[in-house]
C-alpha cells in the first residue's frame, strides 16, 4: 500500500509544478486583426508590431513595456515584413495580393519615423513583370545596419 501510495504521489508531483502564471492578454487590442506578421524590439522600451488587417491594408504599431500603444498607423499594402533599418522603421509590403497567386510581384518599402509612425518614405524596391512566379524573402541586422530583398 505505501509502495503504491509513493508511486502515485512520484505522478503528481509534475502536474503541481507546472503551474505558471498567466501573461496579461488584451482582448481589445485592435479589431480586424487578420494576422500577426512580423514584431520586432525598436529598442529596449518599444517593440513594433506589423498586423495585417486583409488582403489590401495592414497596421504598424508602437507598443511601450506598459504594453501601451504609442501609435498606430494604417498603410495600403500586402504586409510582408518589417524591421530596424539605420534607425527607423522599414516595412515591406506587396502593392497586390490575390488568394490564388499570392503577392502580385510589386514591392513598395515604407522608411516610418518610429516616434511618430508618420510614413515618411514609399517607394518601389522591386517590380516583376509578372511573367513568372518569385518567392521574396527579407533580412535585416539587429542593429539596423542594412537591410537585403532576396528574390528567387
Amino acid at each position: 500500500m505505501k509502495k503504491l501510495l509513493r508511486c502515485l504521489l512520484l505522478l503528481l508531483i509534475p502536474f503541481s509544478s507546472l503551474a505558471q502564471t498567466q501573461p496579461a492578454l488584451y482582448k481589445d487590442f485592435s479589431e480586424g486583426i487578420k494576422d500577426v506578421t512580423n514584431s520586432f524590439e525598436l529598442n529596449e522600451h518599444v517593440n513594433i508590431l506589423q498586423t495585417d488587417l486583409d488582403n489590401d491594408n495592414f497596421e504598424m504599431s508602437a507598443i511601450d513595456e506598459n504594453m501601451k500603444v504609442l501609435w498606430r498607423t494604417t498603410i495600403v499594402g500586402y504586409a510582408m515584413s518589417c524591421g530596424n533599418f539605420k534607425g527607423k522603421i522599414l516595412a515591406v509590403a506587396a502593392t497586390g495580393y490575390s488568394r490564388l497567386k499570392g503577392p502580385n510581384g510589386i514591392y513598395k518599402g515604407y522608411i516610418i519615423n518610429p516616434k511618430t509612425g508618420r510614413v515618411e518614405i514609399e517607394k518601389i524596391i522591386y517590380g516583376n513583370t509578372g511573367q513568372y512566379w518569385d518567392d521574396v524573402r527579407t533580412f535585416y541586422t539587429s542593429n539596423g545596419t542594412y537591410f537585403k530583398l532576396a528574390v528567387r
